[in-house]
């Protein structure tokens, strides 16, 4: 699990370590379409960085819950065939 953690983090910190190192510290003249699709490009991976961790953690605390017997089931009919297609 530590690899799943410190994945996005690694990301997430490369990324913003880019954009304060570079793209910040462009004057107004300096800024490109090039630059602002390579921001964008960052931040889009950033997001997605942090979506996966946010799910990570969902998981863990569901986990935890499920551990703790503190989780409520909400059992409900399910088609399986209508899954399955």
């Amino acid at each position: 699990i530590c690899h799943e953690i410190r994945g996005p983090l690694t990301g997430l910190f490369g990324a913003v370590t880019f954009l304060e190192d570079s793209i910040l510290n462009l004057s107004s003249d300096q800024i490109t379409p090039e630059t602002v699709n390579a921001v964008q490009q960052y931040l889009s991976m950033m997001h997605q960085c942090l979506q996966q961790q946010k799910c990570l953690v969902d998981d863990i605390l569901d986990l935890s819950k499920l551990d703790a017997n503190r989780m409520t089931l909400h059992p409900e009919p399910l088609d399986l065939e209508e899954l399955l297609e």
